[in-house]
């Protein structure tokens, strides 16, 4: 019996343009209840899918204006694409788990780059189990007809739950990462008031734990994602160059403290800015120097980044991270990518073992693979290679991050509008000791209050609050004829997943900043805002405002 391929077993799927709006798609849902998913394509290509609960969830949160602004592209969910060629054994033996979870939504088949349709998880498992049954290979497998168990036992292609589970993610990475920004900046603001060198040393391990605890509710949030098939890509245009110079400023003092020598490096003949979802490339150099860091005592370590194009294949970056430490034994180099997986010599550290683990799914999820090898000298090499794709170097291609225009402005008053008691008073207090003065609501009725009394520069919301969404608030003030088209809105939020972001910006946001956020960051990220906006906007007359110069 002939092996069963792919596209035997697709549905079929509507296409969608990435940039059509969402209300078109919301009516082509609301239409048709059949309809589980479609495509969405960008120059032919395809780029994932939109699925009914995804729409009827962004549906029931926005408004008809909102919906009319934000393009599908912003909201695509990010799915296997196979060709229709592939037998499905090829899916199944030989996988490891984690090689599963992206699955949980269903795969994109496809001829080229033409959509056939998409393939549920149901009926993928369905047609593993009969070619099982075929191959004679049911006494030493598991069940045939079981789901594996790091999978729900129904499928969200079968069923639609009333939230999703990328719902509930972003929802709890923001109910932790709010009261997270107030112990850490409490603890910073202690740590600049204290005088006594043990209570500063105390304020600072508060601080240092904090930043650890982030790390591991970071790593917590991504595993759930990539078991719950969540983990999204943002393409970007990106220069590698600030990528090298961001990486040699955060690991260098580090690495000197040890007695190590430390280098990063880029080598290209084809320029330095590529199309790469550039917080993950970060996300696994710094595992990956993180991890070096932790394994070697005396040497060096060498992060060299290699954009080139080997013959007959797509444009490549490489990254290879090569250390000097006590290597690793071929078990070890076996279970090294495992979940929860952490060597001996560092048992001690804070972690779950889950950084290179991810580090190697976020890996697959960019298109390429990790490996490691000896080193010759001595030690480990860690090698990451992605495809990526060229982009023509322009001003306005590059993300700048952190670098603020030129210019003078006046300070006038700004509305904060946060919930939280200890994050209000981090975020006022950085606020008004750089210059501003700032009043305080606690709810979307108090906020609605002050505005009606006071013209403000700037209004800082946050986008979970006890008596409602933020974003409610910022469509308000964009409604608003009587407030000057120069105000700043900056939404602040836990929740640092894509489509968040974009919903926030479709509902008229300059910016979103993310919990946790340092008070030098969040003064540079208002007076960035508050400058592009032209200028400092109507202010309050009393008291005379001041000037800050950036």
């Amino acid at each position: 019996m002939t092996p069963a391929k792919l596209l035997d077993l697709v549905e079929p799927i509507g296409l969608v343009d990435g940039a059509a709006r969402l209300s078109a798609v919301i009516r082509q849902f609301s239409a048709s209840a059949e309809i589980y998913a479609v495509a969405i394509v960008e120059q032919d290509v395809p780029l994932g899918i939109l699925t009914r609960t995804r729409v009827m969830e962004m549906a029931a949160t926005s408004n008809v204006a909102v919906n009319r602004r934000l393009c599908v592209s912003d909201l695509v969910e990010v799915v296997p694409q196979l060709d229709g060629q592939t037998p499905v054994t090829n899916l199944i033996l030989d996988r490891h788990p984690d090689d599963f979870s992206s699955f949980a939504r269903g795969v994109l088949v496809l001829e080229g780059q033409h959509v056939l349709g998409l393939l549920s998880l149901p009926a993928l498992l369905r047609a593993v189990a009969r070619e099982r049954v075929v191959m004679g290979a049911e006494k030493n497998r598991p069940a045939p007809a079981a789901l594996p168990p790091f999978l729900p036992q129904s499928s969200r292609l079968e069923t639609t739950p009333a939230l999703s589970a990328e719902t509930v993610l972003g929802t709890l990475a923001h109910e932790i990462r709010t009261p997270l920004t107030g112990m850490m900046g409490l603890a910073e603001i202690l740590q600049n008031r204290l005088r006594e060198p043990d209570l500063k040393d105390m304020a600072e391990t508060i601080v240092r734990s904090g930043e650890a605890l982030n790390r591991l509710l970071s790593d917590a949030l991504d595993f759930a994602a990539l078991q719950a098939g969540q983990l999204h890509l943002s393409p970007e245009p990106a220069d590698m160059a600030d990528l090298v110079r961001d990486l040699r400023r955060l690991w260098g003092p580090m690495a000197t403290g040890k007695g190590l020598g430390f280098n990063v490096a880029l080598q290209t003949q084809l320029g330095s800015v590529i199309e790469v979802d550039l917080g993950r490339l970060r996300q696994v150099a710094n595992n990956l120097i993180s991890n070096a860091l932790k394994f070697t005592e005396t040497g060096r370590i060498d992060v060299l980044f290699t954009i080139k194009r080997p013959v007959g294949a797509s444009l490549q970056l490489c990254l290879d991270v090569r250390d000097t430490g006590a290597g690793l034994s071929h078990a070890q180099k076996k279970t090294l990518f495992n979940f929860f997986e952490k060597g001996d010599a560092v048992s001690d550290e804070p972690g779950w073992g889950l950084g290179l683990s991810i580090s190697k799914a976020l890996s697959r999820h960019l298109g390429g693979g990790l490996e490691v090898t000896d080193n010759a000298a001595q030690g480990t090499v860690f090698s990451l290679s992605v495809p990526v794709q060229p982009v023509e170097r322009t001003a306005s291609s590059i993300r700048r991050r952190g670098r603020l225009p030129s210019g003078k402005f006046s300070l006038g008053n700004i509305l904060l509008v946060e919930d939280h008691d200890a994050c209000a008073m981090i975020f006022r207090t950085a606020i008004e000791k750089a210059g501003w003065q700032v009043d305080h609501a606690k709810s979307l009725d108090e906020a609605a209050q002050y505005l009606e009394r006071h013209v403000y520069q700037a209004v800082l919301t946050d986008l979970h609050l006890l008596d409602g969404t933020g974003l409610s608030l910022i469509e308000a003030l964009r409604d608003r004829s009587d407030l000057s088209e120069d105000l700043a809105i900056i939404a602040l939020t836990g929740d640092t997943r894509t489509a968040a972001t974009s919903l926030a910006l479709a509902h008229g946001a300059d910016r979103v900043i993310a919990k946790p956020v340092r008070a030098p960051e969040l003064v540079a990220q208002l007076a960035e805002a508050v400058l592009r906006k032209g200028h400092a906007g109507r202010l309050r007359q009393e008291p005379k405002p001041k000037d800050l110069a950036v």
